[in-house]
């Protein structure tokens, strides 16, 4: 009995079969953190009798999210494939031939890899990668590295000063390639695969993939900035301060999970504004204020990780937040914040106001303020108002102040000990 129960059972061990698993798996638009997170999670439960392909178009993106996304296509124990559809730039170079075959459609184009920012510590490490990825995998590395580094010259191929990039055929020709497809769907005919399964972002993994990108980055800083200025034409605390600390908000966390940055450009942002503010509250514009906007500006160019790529963004963003300012100017729009720091009443004497040339004020003179200071208010002496100025910066209503400096046509005060 037991003989025919163990026969049975290596009986169906060895005529049960389970499918090989065929993923296609799209790698498109720029290269990012959440690209790396998705290739990975999609391919790491894959085994040696599976296939994974990508389907990749893309211009490029953070090489150290492409170097990422090649480690986990190589360490990967399923057959993998790439298919260029469309086209493998810059960062999608790498990507391409981190595959132990590469395929491409009619159309379709691979090179343009010259790093951003070009300098020589970025460029030889890159340089290193391609090569040794190119190597790894049989591809002429020395038509790779042309891609990056415009210094390099092949004959009948590049000329040196220019940048590599292949065609299909092209591609083919010269090895990098191994077949070109009309398009994705002869490939997949032409491999006898009538089934397989298509890797999807999570919703979150999406979300995060799009305030990644540069392009996107890019306008959450114009409308965080442009949505700051319209705040400080409204009155009180409205849509235009929530609207910005949105976009802030998303500006820095998208640039962090991108790799581009991380807490501590937010951290000196955050400061930036602490010292922008404090400088409102204080007398005159000193080093608060000057260290502020430099923060300001500081945690913006680190944050996206480029100072090309942070100084265009920034530059658009002024220019728009600009125009908006201007704009409501004309439109006969007061900002709260200039009038907090301007009196915009006409002082007349028939009104109780005096001006300080016909003051009778002395240091250490005790006053009562009769509007909030911050830093520019009114006090009373005597009966009489005048305009002063505060040195601790905000002091609210009815508090007793001193008179700590008469000069010219300014009276500064202080609270009282």
């Amino acid at each position: 009995m037991k003989k025919i129960i163990l026969g049975v059972f290596l009986s169906i061990l060895l005529f049960t079969r389970v499918d090989a698993k065929v993923l296609v798996v799209p790698v498109e638009g720029e290269i990012n953190s959440a690209k790396a997170n998705f290739v990975s999670e999609s391919i790491k439960n894959l085994t040696s009798e599976d296939t994974a392909i990508f389907k990749i178009d893309t211009y490029g993106g953070a090489i150290i999210s492409a170097e990422q996304i090649k480690n986990s296509i190589m360490n990967c124990e399923a057959k993998t494939i790439s298919v260029v559809d469309n086209k493998a730039e810059s960062a999608g170079v790498l990507l391409t031939i981190a595959s132990s075959e590469v395929y491409m459609v009619e159309g379709s184009t691979i090179g343009s890899a010259e790093p951003i920012p070009n300098t020589e510590k970025t460029l030889s490490y890159w340089r290193s990668v391609l090569e040794d990825t190119a190597s790894r995998r049989g591809r002429n590395k020395d038509v790779i590295v042309s891609m990056a580094d415009s210094d390099i010259a092949i004959e009948n191929v590049i000329e040196k000063g220019k940048l590599l990039n292949l065609n299909a055929q092209k591609s083919k020709d010269l090895g990098i390639s191994d077949e070109t497809y009309k398009n994705f769907e002869q490939f997949l005919l032409d491999k006898n695969i009538d089934k397989y399964e298509t890797a999807r972002m999570s919703v979150g993994m999406k979300f995060l993939d799009v305030i990644s990108s540069q392009s996107i980055s890019s306008l959450l800083l114009i409308i965080g900035m442009a949505a700051c200025v319209v705040e400080l034409f409204m009155p009180g605390f409205g849509v235009g301060g929530v609207v910005s600390i949105m976009a802030f908000g998303l500006f820095f966390a998208g640039n962090i999970f991108a790799g581009n940055a991380s807490w501590y450009a937010m951290a000196i942002f955050v400061l930036g504004i602490v010292l922008v503010f404090i400088e409102i509250m204080m007398p005159g514009f000193g080093i608060a204020g000057i260290s502020g906007i430099v923060s300001l500006v500081l945690g913006v160019i680190f944050a996206m990780g480029s100072l090309e790529v942070a100084v265009k963004s920034l530059s658009l963003a002024i220019i728009v937040t600009i125009g908006i300012g201007m704009f409501m100017v004309k439109k006969g729009m007061k900002t709260n914040l200039f009038n907090s720091l301007r009196l915009n009443n006409s002082l007349s004497s028939e009104e109780g106001f005096l001006s300080v040339d016909t003051a009778k004020l002395n240091v250490g003179d005790i006053c009562i303020t009769k509007t909030v200071l911050k830093p520019t208010g009114f006090i009373e002496y005597m009966g009489t108002k005048y305009e002063a100025i505060s040195v601790d910066g905000y002091i609210d209503k009815d508090v007793e102040v001193e008179v700590s400096k008469v000069e010219k046509s300014k009276i500064y005060v202080r609270r009282t000990i």
